[in-house]
């Protein structure tokens, strides 16, 4: 019975049998399970937490890396969200006393009034009643939102002034090595791991906030550097998407619900295109391509999106 993710994936980094592990934050919570199943083959869990940074995720790094039969696979969501956010602290607590080997600390999980009460009930009613949610719907956040569209992620947005000068790249590129810095010790410690890194599909509103910064040009050092870094491990696949269907697809504020925050339609395709590895980066081409994305949206007609 779903209840709270930040407890409850402790127990699944754990006990669980699977081969793939979705390690992520609200932009891979509309995954579901099964779709990477049938893409990589294997039994998929997901690791989701609403809000996390890469530094949360090294809580779940640290889980799977002490499992016995570790993934054959893990799956991350990177992005500028990721990689320029504080890298030093969790975003929202833990309780840690589930996410360490001491059994003896538990005592605060199974002798809790509120755990009891709240969830522990809830769990029983649910089985009673034949009533066990699906877990493949784990934490899909979409069930819960019918505010897509346009109207939706302009009234979450606040337009920035135009800056006159154009931002350095130092601190960010700072940000997003110490972010990294977070990740790549463990595609060390798991070297039979596949690590798949995929580029989440940003909308063109978000971008609009970073071309009014004046911070094209930083940030496509930061995508840069980051694709280059992670390609120097053996077992890292990065994929990075600038068709023309994916520029259409963030071009589309139906498929948002605010200027990150993409559908389920998006999440499968992303899934889609990674089963198929349509849109794998490798040493020679990760900058073209990342280059190609970005003279994309020095082009866009910003302007437009809020006629």
């Amino acid at each position: 019975v779903l209840t709270d993710e930040r407890y409850q994936n402790a127990g699944v980094a754990k006990t669980f049998d699977f081969e793939n592990a979705i390690i992520g934050n609200s932009l891979s919570e509309n995954f579901r399970a099964s779709w990477f199943d049938e893409a990589l083959g294997g039994k998929t869990v997901k690791l989701t937490v609403a809000g996390a940074h890469s530094f949360d995720y090294t809580y779940f790094f640290e889980l799977l890396k002490q499992r016995e039969h570790q993934p054959e696979n893990i799956i991350i969501c990177i992005d500028a969200y990721i990689f320029l956010s504080d890298a030093h602290n969790l975003q929202n607590p833990l309780p840690f006393y589930l996410y360490d080997n001491n059994p003896f600390n538990d005592v605060s999980y199974l002798y809790n009034f509120s755990i009891l009460k709240d969830f522990t009930f809830n769990t029983v009613k649910c089985n009673l009643k034949n009533t066990v949610p699906n877990i493949d719907e784990a934490f899909v956040w979409e069930t819960e939102h019918n505010n897509y569209g346009k109207e939706f992620v302009l009234a979450t947005y606040k337009r920035a002034e135009k800056a006159e000068s154009e931002r350095v790249s130092q601190g960010l590129l700072e940000l997003t090595r110490e972010n990294l810095d977070n990740i790549t010790p463990y595609m060390e410690q798991m070297p039979n791991t596949n690590f798949i890194f995929a580029f989440s599909p940003l909308s063109i509103v978000y971008w609009d906030d970073v071309n009014q910064t004046n911070s094209i040009n930083a940030m496509q050092e930061v995508y840069n550097y980051a694709a280059e870094r992670l390609l120097s491990h053996p077992n890292a696949s990065v994929y990075f998407w600038e068709d023309e269907q994916m520029q259409s697809i963030i071009c589309d504020l139906d498929n948002y619900v605010d200027n990150v925050h993409y559908s389920s339609e998006v999440s499968f395709e992303m899934v889609r295109r990674i089963g198929e590895g349509t849109g794998k980066l490798d040493g020679e081409n990760y900058a073209d391509r990342i280059a190609v994305f970005f003279d994309f949206l020095r082009s866009y007609p910003y302007e437009t999106i809020f006629e």
